[in-house]
């Protein structure tokens, strides 16, 4: 029998745990409160360690790049 988990949020933390579990083995089910999926997307700030971990993830390349105009650090 396999590994059942849910995770409950899909936010980028809820999406990360799903696709690092299921390559583990993991059968991950994942419920959100919000009635539909957002339609603007997910802006996510990434520091070295993110981008490593997204890499990790396998999803590096398949993220879109989008820089704010007015981006300040």
């Amino acid at each position: 029998m396999g590994k059942n988990v849910l995770i409950v949020g899909l936010g980028i933390s809820g999406m990360s745990a799903a696709i690092a579990l299921e390559a583990k083995g993991w059968a991950p089910m994942l419920i959100v409160r919000a009635p539909e999926r957002r339609k603007g997307g997910y802006f996510i700030g990434l520091r070295d360690e993110g981008k490593e971990a997204a890499k990790a993830l396998g999803i590096f390349d398949a993220m879109e790049k989008r820089t704010p105009k007015n981006l300040r650090f």
